[in-house]
């Protein structure tokens, strides 16, 4: 549950906030939009422990081994991490609960469904968190960073898909999935930076030629070099022991 939901805050964030300079070459240059930064509420395990009588209640019922128990079925380190900054908190309300649980409920129907599951494994979410990041600063966006943000992009699309897909086998299915169903299908894929980046990136995360036509420029010339210099080496090590003294 706390993945589908990080994964569509992320999207959301990067939806907003990324905006590609095409002209930038030979790295992809991501700018962001002028926007108001949220205050961002961050929860400090430390003053918890402060707390006292809360935090030796919670260390009685062991408290920590079960947030570690849990959050051990995430795919991922930030996800393990944002399911134990969940359970640490317990300052839900009933109506926050409820809304958990059934978030809870529908992430269960989906991996029960079979066809909506996803292995978020794939995506280097540290890669993802620093792009977007660096895009909030107008600063460059790595190729290797771009390509990651390219990655959950499609993962976004293909879970869109296939949610889809179920829906119209059997519109049941939506209801079932409330409300992770609606956070889903309100994402939206940016499809065109999706392709722009395979255009100019390698998955190994090497910039193509396609890229700049003064980087290719560059490149050939670079090869051109080489290759005199091979033939130079090459003619030295030809010659004769006596031409060489």
């Amino acid at each position: 549950m706390v993945l589908y939901a990080a994964f569509g805050k992320w999207m959301t964030t990067l939806h907003a906030s990324l905006a590609v300079n095409r002209n930038s070459s030979p790295s992809v240059n991501m700018r962001v939009k002028k926007k108001k930064k949220k205050n961002s509420k961050i929860y400090n395990l430390q003053q918890m422990k402060e707390g006292g009588v809360h935090y030796n209640s919670l260390k009685l019922l062991e408290w920590d081994k079960l947030c570690d128990s849990v959050s051990s079925f995430a795919g991922t380190s930030l996800g393990r991490q944002a399911i134990k900054v969940q359970l640490w908190s317990l300052n839900r309300n009933y109506e926050e609960c409820l809304m958990l649980l059934r978030e809870t409920n529908s992430a269960v129907e989906m991996h029960k469904h079979g066809s909506c599951r996803l292995d978020f494994s794939g995506i280097d979410l540290l890669l993802v968190k620093s792009g977007i990041e660096h895009a909030r600063r107008a600063l460059l966006v790595s190729a290797n960073e771009a390509i990651a943000i390219a990655t959950m992009l499609e993962y976004a699309d293909i879970l869109q898909l296939n949610l889809q897909a179920a829906i119209n086998e059997d519109a049941g299915w939506y209801n079932r999935f409330v409300p992770l169903s609606q956070l889903i299908m309100e994402l939206v894929i940016n499809r065109p930076l999706v392709r722009m980046i395979h255009q100019v990136i390698d998955e190994d995360g090497s910039v193509k030629d396609s890229a700049s036509s003064a980087l290719k420029r560059s490149r050939d010339q670079v090869q051109i070099l080489e290759k005199k210099d091979f033939k130079f080496l090459v003619s030295i090590f030809s010659l004769p022991i006596d031409v060489c003294k």
